[in-house]
């Protein structure tokens, strides 16, 4: 399915008109439009974005492209084909979704009530509580950069200010209160994901980017500890540093790139993460030879406060940057003066963005509602203060500023010789045993875990989970935290104790109870082996001594016909004494005829005669089923049948170790008999 062309705005088919006309030159469409070079750039960028426009002559000159005249002649026929005009965002947007907005409110970018950032309460405030002149340096450029990225990216020839030094020295607070003033967007740099800083690609051709990077968007991009990204990740971070106009490069796709850079990072043991030509493009601020002013002002002062304090005195953002007029190109003999004493001051001028005096003097100008040549002067002032951070100006920089405009910016000394310096000392010790304990007892904490974690069960690895996670995180920042977050790792740390020393005390319990039903289990296994064995001992003398029973009733039956006193005859007497005495036979007198006197002397004659023959003749029962044995050898032949199926049913049994008593249990009752040895 063919993708639908994108709608122009009314802008767009303005400058295509302009194209359209005859017209290929910057200077003559700017003129032609009323406009500045940068806004002109501006529009004619989106319109090549949307395939509207292109550039010829390496660049040169513009022309409209087929789809340009199609756009053209399809709004002329069709002006619902337009796309409508939104109404300015909070967040900052391209320049011609702003020059649109002109259009529609011709008071958006020029109020009659804005006085500068020094009319604000806050703003003097904030100035005051700042521990460093240097500090509110970084911070006029910062805000500086923010409004010629975003109003005029055509003068921004510096797009990032970085700030470096020892851990607790209040390097973000710049960034901080730069967000706080114009807006912007935090990013730890350590656990941002590329998705962040470079947005998603579609995994279907053709390749694009589906999400806008969120680092484009917003007047300040603030990337804290840039030092621990990922190598991939500082690629796409670097190419946001790299570009000085309004448009950055990621992945093959040209993106829109309005944000002022503010890195951060501690550059302790590992050098300055920053790519080839950086320098030439941003400025850089080493707070370093501050470290004990700074670390008491934020540590024993808790100067931070303050900070926060005033920075609430305005709903953030203070200003939207769309309210500031656009700079304007600063006058050329301001511009040249400015430039020579900048360049007089700096050691090696090459290393620094001395192409961007001229955007920043005009940023100052509209920011503060002050003349070009005193905007120059305090750019001037701003960048070599920064400069001198790092030892990257000449000694008498300040006497030569001094010489040329009459006058002296504030600025601090590398040291405060009123401090006590074995004080500090103390306190740099005592603070380092700190943070040493901390992350001891962080391992401490994960230890019983760690020893238990290939033994956790998946609830129990779902609590331990996070619980490593923290208490590692705490382990792994403690080290670079300052005293007022070294204060909340450890009351976070003693939450965190508890909870991985009840969870290990669960799980060893478990384990003991474990370890104790192993052993029982195996216990019983050995008594249960135990008593199969003796069993099957057992029931293979009961076979023998059935099937010998069983011989001896068959020998015996098989003696009926042999005399009393023959060999045959003792042992059938014998066997059959036997099965008399094991209770299975039994001999008694047969009942008495009853001789009343109510029968015939005749009757009582013949019964009296059968009583008589009763008492001299036996009869022989089978003691457990009551029944009269009329045939011996009979009886004794289906006894011997008896044992032997027993015997065989025995035999056929499997006894083993696991359920020895149920198998003992299953044997017929009927074939246990006593001993019988004959």
């Amino acid at each position: 399915m063919s993708q639908k062309p994108p709608k122009p705005t009314l802008v767009e088919l303005e400058t295509l008109g302009i194209l359209h006309s005859g017209f290929s030159r910057l200077a003559d469409i700017s003129n032609s439009l009323r406009l500045s070079s940068s806004a002109t750039n501006d529009r004619l960028k989106r319109c090549r974005v949307k395939g509207f426009a292109e550039t010829i002559k390496g660049g040169r000159d513009w022309r409209v492209t087929p789809e340009g005249v199609a756009a053209l002649e399809n709004a002329a026929k069709n002006p619902s084909s337009v796309k409508a005009v939104k109404p300015p965002r909070e967040s900052l947007e391209g320049s011609d979704t702003l020059l649109e907005s002109v259009q529609n409110n011709a008071q958006a970018l020029e109020p009659e009530n804005w006085q500068g950032l020094q009319s604000l309460a806050g703003w003097s405030n904030l100035m005051s509580v700042l521990p460093l002149p240097e500090f509110r340096a970084a911070l006029r450029l910062v805000l500086a950069v923010a409004l010629l990225r975003n109003r005029a990216p055509k003068l921004s020839q510096m797009p990032w200010i970085g700030l470096y030094g020892a851990t607790g020295t209040g390097k973000s607070t710049v960034a901080m209160c730069a967000r706080a003033i114009v807006g912007g967007h935090f990013f730890q740099v350590g656990t941002m994901t590329a998705g962040e800083a470079i947005g998603r690609r579609s995994r279907t051709a053709p390749y694009k980017l589906e999400v806008a990077p969120r680092t484009l968007a917003g007047a300040v991009t603030d990337l804290d500890e840039l030092a621990e990204a990922p190598e991939s990740l500082r690629t796409a971070l670097y190419a946001l540093m790299q570009r000085t106009d309004g448009f950055v490069t990621i992945e093959g796709q040209e993106l829109e790139n309005r944000a002022a850079i503010v890195a951060t990072w501690n550059p302790d043991g590992q050098t300055v993460p920053l790519p080839v030509g950086a320098l030439r493009r941003g400025l850089l601020m080493d707070t370093t030879p501050f470290r004990a002013r700074l670390e008491k002002a934020f540590s024993l002062e808790m100067i931070g406060g303050d900070i926060r304090a005033a920075l609430e005195q305005h709903p953030e953002p203070w200003v939207k940057i769309q309210n500031i007029s656009e700079p304007i190109n600063v006058e050329k003999t301001a511009l040249e003066r400015a430039r020579r004493t900048l360049y007089s001051l700096l050691k090696t001028p090459s290393d620094h963005p001395l192409a961007a005096l001229s955007g920043l003097g005009a940023a100052y100008a509209m920011s503060f509602c002050i003349s070009i040549e005193s905007a120059l002067f305090e750019v001037v002032a701003d960048m070599a203060s920064l400069a001198a951070t790092r030892g990257a100006t000449r000694s008498d920089w300040r006497e030569i500023l001094k010489a040329e405009y009459g006058t002296v910016p504030e600025t601090s000394e590398s040291e405060n010789q009123q401090i006590d310096v074995a004080a500090m000392v103390r306190y740099d010790l005592e603070l380092t045993k700190q943070k040493a304990l901390v992350v001891t007892r962080a391992a401490n904490a994960r230890e019983p875990l760690r020893k238990h974690l290939s033994s956790l069960q998946p609830n129990e690895r779902e609590i331990a989970a996070p619980l490593l996670a923290a208490l590692e995180t705490i382990g792994q920042g403690a080290p670079h935290a300052n005293p007022e977050r070294l204060e909340a790792l450890n009351t976070e740390l003693g939450t965190l104790e508890n909870q991985a020393l009840s969870l290990a005390q669960m799980v060893s319990s478990r384990l003991e109870h474990s370890k104790w039903a192993v052993l029982e289990a195996k216990r019983t296994k050995t008594r249960m082996l135990e008593d199969a064995k003796l069993l099957r001992r057992q029931n293979k003398e009961k076979v023998a001594q059935y099937r010998k029973t069983a011989r001896a009733l068959q020998k015996a039956a098989k003696a009926k016909d042999s005399p009393v006193d023959s060999e045959r005859g003792k042992y059938r007497a014998q066997v059959i004494q036997q099965c008399k005495n094991n209770g299975w036979l039994e001999t008694r007198r047969p009942a008495q005829i009853d001789t009343s006197t109510e029968l015939r002397p005749v009757a009582r004659l013949a019964k009296g005669l059968a009583n008589f023959l009763n008492s001299i003749q036996w009869e022989t029962f089978d003691k457990k089923t009551q029944r009269r044995v009329y045939n011996i050898d009979a009886w004794m032949l289906e006894k011997a049948k008896a044992f032997e199926d027993a015997a065989l049913a025995l035999e056929q049994i499997k006894t083993n170790a696991i359920a020895p008593r149920q198998n003992a249990r299953a044997l017929p009752t009927s074939v246990f008999i006593n001993s019988f040895t004959v």
